[in-house]
């Protein structure tokens, strides 16, 4: 299935919705994009660095729309999640607790904190792994 049939049939899927709900659908503006993979050599680093302070870390797949899939085109991306209460996300009834907030921070901050010495060829690599 190309990215256009998926974008055509999303856009037959909104409009029957909205006509069985008697609502109004209109789409502004779309942005239909290739499925991108992540940068593997960034991801790696950073369970090693979840591991290096004390986290406990698993690789993940996510389908949403993240900032890092558009920022992918540009420079080395990847996702960094903390635990949500059931496994909720992008949800209203997402709750995370504030100790998973604060060590996702840190997680955060220790990455940062290693890429910045490092010299930027190694990220720079083609999806390096």
């Amino acid at each position: 299935m190309s990215i256009k049939s998926t974008g055509e049939r999303f856009t037959h899927t909104l409009h029957a919705i909205a006509h069985q709900t008697a609502t109004d659908v209109r789409l502004v503006k779309s942005q239909l994009r290739p499925r991108q993979q992540l940068h593997r050599g960034l991801a790696q680093q950073a369970l090693a660095c979840a591991e290096s302070i004390g986290l406990t870390a698993m690789p993940m797949r996510s389908v949403a729309g993240h900032d890092a899939i558009s920022l992918s085109y540009r420079c080395p991306s990847c996702l960094l999640f903390v635990p949500s209460h059931n496994g909720l996300s992008h949800n209203e009834a997402e709750f995370t607790k504030q100790a998973d907030l604060h060590a996702g921070l840190d997680m955060l901050i220790a990455l940062l904190g290693q890429l910045s010495l490092q010299h930027a060829s190694v990220l720079t690599q083609e999806n390096a792994s």
